[in-house]
């Protein structure tokens, strides 16, 4: 699982700046971190 969670995060890393340039009118930057910062929580707890 923690494995899952690391992949997870260097793909949604890697995504971060394109989903930010291009998805704003779709959602919001801080919506895009808060999805970051609860994968870095569930990689720390697991």
């Amino acid at each position: 699982m923690k494995r899952l969670i690391g992949l997870i995060l260097v793909l949604a890393g890697v995504l971060y700046p394109f989903a930010v340039y291009w998805g704003t009118e779709h959602f919001a930057p801080w919506q895009f971190a808060l999805l970051l910062g609860s994968l870095w929580l569930a990689r720390a707890l697991t």
